[in-house]
């Protein structure tokens, strides 16, 4: 029932959008894009520079995870020619945007990009019997690899040309003076995080796989094996047991997530808990490359203990 009234929300705001009667549209206001999370609004920010507006669906602080579109937001995207998603469950709330209005595009991201598949799957699932994974059967936290970002660079400014081929030399310009920043920020966090002491890590929750992957570290377990849903007691038991057994003596959380479990557990434990940010967006964190640096920091300081 909550759905159905949602879906009906949406199509009475739709309706009076697309008949001028909430906003009126203006054709000569110019090109407009939109994108799902930070990280992308960042990207694409990049590759546009100054011809292209790009619109921040998700609010900085929020989770993609448990984030629903209200019939407001439908507004300011009347006039968006394209949607950029990472898809695969993430943010799969957009397509309410394309049910409400009905004439935008939603791209996802991820060509050219290896997807991994959720890692520790198998083990969720003896614990959590009968339970469904969100995600499905891939991982979409694929833009916390560097690399991942260059390609997601390359895709997006592929797509803008596509709708506005009289500006794509400045946009592949653009593109290319990004790509050698990214090389620059990857650069900087490989050196950060050769030499530390430990690569192991438990981590708030399974987001972080491509980024260890590309920078050789290793998560030997989560704290909430599916985004949202606290963890019963007897995975809580088993994750006491990974934790001694392994000597972990630190646990990152997300600043979009609850800390109200986490926090007594890693008291009990005697682990400190460190803040790793998958989206940025606020708090000094006002780009893709200062959100990775600041993550780089992060675990330099984390592993070191």
């Amino acid at each position: 029932m909550k759905k159905i009234l949602f879906i009906i929300s949406f199509f009475i705001v739709a309706v009076f959008v697309l008949s001028g009667c909430v906003v009126e549209r203006n054709e000569e206001d110019g090109i407009k894009v939109a994108a799902t999370i930070f990280p992308l609004v960042d990207i694409a920010q990049n590759i546009v520079g100054d011809k292209i507006e790009v619109v921040q669906i998700l609010p900085s602080g929020a989770s993609p995870h448990t984030f629903e579109i209200t019939p407001e937001q439908v507004k300011k995207l009347q006039d968006v020619k394209v949607i950029f998603a990472i898809g695969h469950g993430l943010d799969d709330w957009v397509y309410d945007i394309k049910d409400a209005i009905g004439d935008i595009e939603i791209i996802t991201v991820e060509k050219g990009i290896e997807l991994k598949n959720i890692s520790g799957e198998e083990e969720h699932e003896q614990i959590h019997e009968h339970e469904e994974h969100e995600h499905g059967d891939q991982d979409p936290h694929y833009w916390l690899s560097i690399l991942n970002a260059k390609k997601i660079a390359e895709n997006i400014k592929d797509e803008l040309v596509k709708i506005d081929l009289e500006n794509s030399e400045i946009y592949e310009e653009n593109l290319q003076n990004y790509l050698v920043e990214l090389g620059k920020l990857e650069e900087d966090v490989e050196t950060k995080l050769v030499g530390v002491k430990t690569r192991d890590m438990v981590t708030f929750h399974n987001a972080w796989q491509y980024f260890v992957d590309e920078f050789d570290l290793d998560i030997v377990t989560t704290f909430e094996p599916f985004p949202g849903k606290e963890p019963t007691a007897k995975y809580l038991e088993e994750l006491n047991k990974v934790v001694k057994e392994d000597n972990i003596k630190v646990i990152f959380s997300e600043p979009q997530m609850s800390n109200d479990v986490l926090k007594p557990f890693a008291k009990d434990l005697g682990l400190e808990l460190f803040i790793l940010d998958p989206l940025g967006g606020d708090e000094g964190r006002n780009s893709y490359i200062e959100m990775m640096e600041y993550n780089g920091d992060i675990l330099f300081e984390a592993l070191n203990k």
